[in-house]
């Protein structure tokens, strides 16, 4: 059933009610269902990744005041 994208899909592909359906999705009868394919990390890109990661990192802090802004 390639029609099962909303309720109302659903309910007329099923002849359930779409009423129906709301009150056995909100009882927990079914859920919703969403798929994300997550892209892939090449080494090439996760190297890229850390390396700019890495490049704004502060590695040596100095006097506390410079990061104090008083008042």
């Amino acid at each position: 059933m390639s029609a099962r994208q909303t309720l109302r899909c659903l309910a007329s592909a099923t002849g359930i009610p779409k009423t129906t359906l709301m009150r056995h999705l909100a009882a927990g009868v079914f859920r919703r269902a969403t798929t994300r394919v997550k892209p892939k990390l090449t080494d090439v890109h996760m190297a890229r990744r850390f390396a700019f990661a890495l490049a704004h990192v502060e590695r040596a802090f100095g006097t506390l005041p410079q990061y104090l802004k008083l008042l």
